[in-house]
């Protein structure tokens, strides 16, 4: 009977064939997918004790409150002067860009000594480590653009 099918049909055929033991794969793991997932979210419950760990790092430094001096570079480059208050490990304030000259609203956390924070609306976005309580540096990346460098600042 196959000797009657014309090359089109035979591939027609053919991907109904494929299709088909695709079909079957998919539903068939699909019906073992309950058993995989279950032990999935079991390992986060037996993790957690773990994670929970850093939260107990040491507290932000109060020296973090007040006027810091920068620079940048990378895709970017220029300095820049911050000032900001700490309330518990929460910072807020402003950071003022040479390039381009603006200044911006930014908050941020600090966890121990590594430091997160972004101008409002995450135009930018800054982490790094904090090292004594009068310096700091890291990395910066603009939105989702890739484009970044590093910073580095000191209290003044």
């Amino acid at each position: 009977m196959e000797r009657h099918l014309t090359p089109s049909r035979r591939l027609l055929l053919a991907a109904g064939v494929s299709v088909l033991a695709v079909t079957a794969v998919a539903c068939s793991s699909s019906k073992k997918s309950p058993s995989v997932t279950a032990p999935a979210a079991a390992a986060p419950a037996a993790t957690t004790p773990a994670t929970a760990a850093p939260t107990t790092a040491a507290p932000a430094p109060s020296s973090l409150a007040g006027s810091w001096n920068g620079n940048y570079s990378g895709q970017y480059n220029g300095t820049f002067s911050l000032t900001w208050t700490l309330t518990g490990s929460t910072l807020a304030g402003t950071i003022k860009l040479s390039a381009p000259a603006v200044t911006l609203s930014v908050n941020g956390t600090v966890a121990g000594s590594t430091i997160q924070f972004g101008t409002v609306g995450g135009a930018v976005s800054y982490t790094g480590t904090i090292s004594g309580g009068s310096s700091m540096s890291g990395q910066y990346q603009v939105g989702t653009t890739g484009k970044g460098g590093s910073w580095s600042a000191s209290k003044q």
